[in-house]
């Protein structure tokens, strides 16, 4: 069976401005409804206004490790 991540929400986590305007892009390729979030904090109130389908998150974030924020995050 075939996935689709066609009208998905998702939340992408990236702190590096350029890899998240182009990850974004290739999401919203896809059919995907992309919130972005530079930091984990604001990943945490996105999530409080409105829960993703799924999340994108760079592996080192600046401000915590992407173990940390994904910890965060469930």
């Amino acid at each position: 069976a075939s996935v689709t991540l066609r009208g998905a929400r998702v939340l992408l986590v990236e702190d590096q401005m350029l890899i998240a305007m182009e990850t974004e892009n290739s999401l919203r390729e896809l059919g995907v409804e992309v919130v972005v979030a530079a930091s984990c904090e604001e990943a945490l109130r996105r999530i409080a206004a409105q829960t993703p389908d799924a999340a994108v998150l760079d592996v080192n974030l600046g401000d915590t490790t992407s173990a940390a924020a994904a910890e965060a995050l469930k």
